[in-house]
Order: structure tokens, then C-alpha cells, then sequence
């Protein structure tokens, strides 16, 4: 380290320069100074070094001995410059920013800065201590050697444009605001010059760990409860985040960390210069409809959204795979209709614990079940058949007495549900089926959606699909006097063609 360096870190604190922020100090106060803090014995006597030398010596002995960043830790204290400076503390908090912009100053010709993490700064090395272990659309995320935290600047190339710095900076922002919350990404300071900030480095992003791990479904229904616990707080600061993925979680031990606030916003404050750019919208497959058309238009119910479609991933790895038990949670979740969806994380997250809870009674199951047997339906049932699996729903319709009349019921309390059942039946329906008859219920079924025209064609073309499947694939003549009942009633054209394709 060259001596210029601490000569320039000794005379702005000694008030040298004629824009130096700290007061002029005397040799006798540096003396004091440096003994009462830092334990050394110096006395101040006649032909004393001149008070710059003597600072920078100090300085560049706390440097060489681990103790720097407990210097300007204290030079940057509340404390210190209220002192110093004889002012409130009210008027001292901005005026200590101010500080840290004039010390990343002086320090950049060097290839230092200084951040602030919690009340401590730390003296850090730029660009030749990065390594870069993320590239984003329009920042890079570089691990910090020499602290072991995490540095996301901003392209250069995004530095010319005032949309992406304004986002970058409400990214910040908007993160530091929720520091309260237990799972959200610790961040401690942004370099305005530099357009950079720092946070806390994690393990990996629950993409990679969902995809490297195997996982039971209880770890895997723990860390989606982690994760609407997080934004259904972050929800009762009115904040919403908008660009919710596997990709922008992170874990951290045991513990989750949701990050990325960058399409965030707080409607407690008006943005301006709101961007309609599709490199702004979050990640595609976890969108909203309503935010891939305008930005402008989302709420709450749009990261509930994109909760539903992270609910899928974490539970099948595919964000529009809802063959697991919460589906029916899911499918309100993701509606089209935002006035259907769960209001916020809140009722989200409340939902899912009375679900899981619902699901994991055993003693719900059997009286269910008798339930249906009984003809007699209520939520309870509904709550049920959105639960099961592809395969557990094939055997209920194979081996549980009337399950099929307690469907119907489903479909008429959930039509946008009836292509979803469907789907389930063609996954397994053949490999569940262990005599010919089994498949009965099932044409049932097929032949119940045509025969009352529910829903939208492509939910009869599956039905007529699955019908004929069974009457001529698997020869079940039940099924093929199904389709010459229908066909002799009249049904529409595609659909009779369908039928009586083999």
C-alpha cells in the first residue's frame, strides 16, 4: 500500500482539505485521539511531526495490524460526529451519508471503498476483489473476496439509461425497508457514484436447490410455508414484489431468503417513469397475464399469482404442473380473474395451513369418504378431490363407491377445474386399471361432460377423446353404446368425429 494512500485518509480526517467534511484538529487532539480509542501512549511535545504524518503513521499501524475498519467504523459513528460536528443526531444521519459519498471519493483512485454493514464500515477493495457468480438483465452479482459478501451492480451499459437506475436503486431500497423481516435478503449499502450495493451472500437460489435435491413432500411443503409466512409480512407493509421465481429466492442454510425487489413497489409511494419493457416484467413463466400486458396493472393478487405458479414448481419442478394436493389452492391462486384469486399472501398463506392441516387428519379421510359413498356433499369434499394426485384420483374413481357423482359436484362448483381432471385421468387411468371394467367409471365420466356440453370445447374434445379411447382402444362395449347414445341425441360435428374415429 503506497504512502499516499493513508496521506490522503490522514488529511481529510485532520480537516486539510478545503472540502474536508471532518473539523481541523490540532496535534494535541490527534494525540488524545488515537490514545483514548486505540491504545496507544503517544505524548504531544514541542517539534511534535506535522499532524498529517503523525495521523497517517497512526492510520497506516491500524491498517497493517487488522484494526482499520474499527477506525472508520468510529470516525462514522452517530456518536463521533455529534461531537464533532455539535449537531442533533437528526441532522447527523444525513449528514453521515454525505460522509460515505465523500470518503468513496477520495478512496476510488485507489481502488477502495467504503461500506456500511449494520452501524460497522468496512474498508473493501473494487473491481480486482469481485468474482463474478451471476449475470441478470441488467446487473452483474460478484462475490466479495475479502468480506464474503455479495456486490449487485448495475451494467455499465444501464448506467445511461434513468429507467434502470431509478429500478436498481428502488431494488434497494425498497429490500432495506423489509430489513424487519425474518427472510428477507439482507442489504447494507448502495454506492451511488458506483451504482452498486451490497447484501449478504447465500448457499444457492431454490431453483438450483429444488433441481439438486431430492426432496420429501413435507421439506417441500415447509419451505413453501417459509415463503408465504415472508410475503404475507411483506403484504402487511402494503409492498408488493412482482417478480416472485425459483430463481429470485434464495436459501441460506435452513433458512429462505426472497430477494430481487427490482419490479417491487410501495403503494404507500408514487413511482414515476414506470416501464412497460418486457425485460422489466419478471420472469415469464411465473407472470401474471395482467402484468405482461401492462405493468402499471398489478397488485397484490399478481404475486399471488406468481406464488401459485411457484407452489407447482417446488412441489412437481415445473411451474405449470399442478398434479399434487394443492391444486385447488393453485388453480384459485392463478385464475384468469384477479377478483378470484386469494386477495394477498395472507389469505394465501392462512388457506394453505387450513389445507395442509385439512389434508393431514386422517380421520377427515375416512369420514369423506363415507361422505361420498352417502351422496352428501359440502367444501369438505371439494377440498378432497383438489388434493389428490393423478393416480390417487384414478383409484378413488376405480375403487370409492359413487366417487364419480361427488366429481360432478366438483365440476359444478370448479368448471375451469374440469380440463385439469381430465388431464389426470389420461396420466393414469391405463396403468391404474387392473380389470376391463374398471375403465366403466371413467367413460362415465367422459360421457357425463358431453352429455351436459360443461365447460369449453377443448375440455369436450378431451372428453370425447378419453370416451372413445375407452370404447375402442380398450373395447369396453359400455362405452361404445355411450357413443352411440350420444351420437343418436345429436352432438356437435368435431366432437362426433372424435367419437367414431378408430
Amino acid at each position: 500500500m503506497n504512502g499516499s494512500f493513508f496521506e490522503i485518509i490522514s488529511k481529510e480526517f485532520c480537516g486539510d482539505f478545503e472540502d474536508s467534511l471532518y473539523e481541523y484538529k490540532t496535534g494535541s487532539t490527534l494525540v488524545r485521539f488515537f490514545n483514548s480509542n486505540f491504545g496507544y501512549n503517544d505524548q504531544y511535545y514541542s517539534g511534535f511531526p506535522t499532524r498529517w504524518i503523525y495521523a497517517s503513521e497512526r492510520i497506516k499501524d491500524l491498517y497493517n495490524n487488522g484494526k482499520i475498519n474499527k477506525f472508520f467504523s468510529y470516525i462514522m459513528s452517530i456518536e463521533f460526529n455529534i461531537q464533532e460536528k455539535q449537531k442533533t443526531p437528526v441532522e447527523i444521519v444525513p449528514f453521515i451519508e454525505k460522509l460515505k459519498e465523500n470518503w468513496n471519493r477520495r478512496l476510488r483512485p485507489f481502488k477502495y471503498q467504503l461500506i456500511q454493514i449494520g452501524d460497522s464500515f468496512e474498508l473493501t477493495k473494487l473491481d480486482e476483489d469481485l468474482e463474478l457468480i451471476g449475470e441478470g438483465g441488467f446487473a452483474n452479482v460478484y462475490l466479495q473476496k475479502s468480506t464474503g459478501l455479495v456486490i449487485k451492480k448495475l451494467k455499465r451499459e444501464n448506467l445511461l439509461e434513468e429507467n434502470s437506475k431509478h429500478r436498481f436503486k428502488r431494488e434497494f431500497e425498497i429490500t432495506k425497508s423489509l430489513s424487519d423481516i425474518e427472510g428477507i435478503i439482507k442489504v447494507y449499502d448502495f454506492n451511488e457514484s458506483e451504482y452498486f450495493y451490497v447484501m449478504e451472500k447465500c448457499d444457492s437460489t431454490l431453483y438450483d436447490f429444488l433441481i439438486s435435491n431430492p426432496l420429501s413432500v413435507e421439506v417441500k411443503e415447509s419451505i413453501i410455508i417459509k415463503i408465504l409466512y415472508i410475503m404475507a409480512k411483506v403484504h402487511n407493509k402494503n409492498i408488493i414484489h412482482r417478480d416472485i421465481s425459483s430463481n429470485n429466492i434464495f436459501l441460506k442454510g435452513n433458512d429462505i431468503k426472497i430477494a430481487d425487489f427490482g419490479l417491487g413497489k410501495n403503494f404507500d409511494l408514487v413511482f414515476s417513469h414506470q416501464t412497460k419493457s418486457t425485460a422489466q416484467l419478471g420472469q415469464v413463466q411465473y407472470c401474471p397475464p395482467e402484468q405482461l400486458m401492462m405493468l402499471g396493472s398489478t397488485g397484490k393478487y399478481s404475486d399471488v399469482y406468481s406464488l401459485g405458479r411457484l407452489i407447482n414448481f417446488i412441489l412437481t419442478k415445473s411451474p405449470n404442473d399442478k398434479n399434487h394436493k394443492y391444486k385447488l389452492l393453485v388453480e384459485k391462486a392463478t385464475s384468469l380473474d384477479i377478483n378470484s384469486r386469494y386477495k394477498d399472501a395472507i389469505n394465501m398463506y392462512e388457506n394453505f395451513i387450513k389445507i395442509k392441516k385439512f389434508i393431514d387428519d386422517n380421520k377427515n379421510k375416512e369420514e369423506i369418504l363415507s361422505l361420498i359413498e352417502s351422496k352428501k356433499y359440502d367444501d369438505r369434499i371439494l377440498m378432497y378431490i383438489s388434493s389428490l394426485s393423478s393416480k390417487d384420483l384414478c383409484n378413488n374413481i376405480i375403487n370409492t363407491c359413487n366417487f364419480k357423482y361427488s366429481l360432478y359436484y366438483y365440476f359444478n362448483e370448479y368448471p375451469e377445474s374440469i380440463l385439469e381432471v381430465i388431464k389426470f385421468i389420461e396420466l393414469d387411468m391405463d396403468s391404474q386399471c387392473n380389470k376391463f371394467e374398471d375403465a366403466d367409471n371413467f367413460a362415465d365420466i367422459a360421457n357425463y361432460i358431453l352429455e351436459n356440453n360443461l365447460s369449453t370445447f377443448e375440455v369436450r374434445e378431451k372428453a370425447a377423446e378419453l370416451l372413445n379411447h375407452i370404447a375402442f382402444n380398450i373395447n369396453r362395449f359400455y362405452a361404445q353404446r355411450l357413443v352411440e347414445s350420444l351420437i343418436k341425441r345429436g352432438i356437435e360435428p368435431m366432437l362426433e368425429e372424435i367419437l367414431i374415429e378408430h
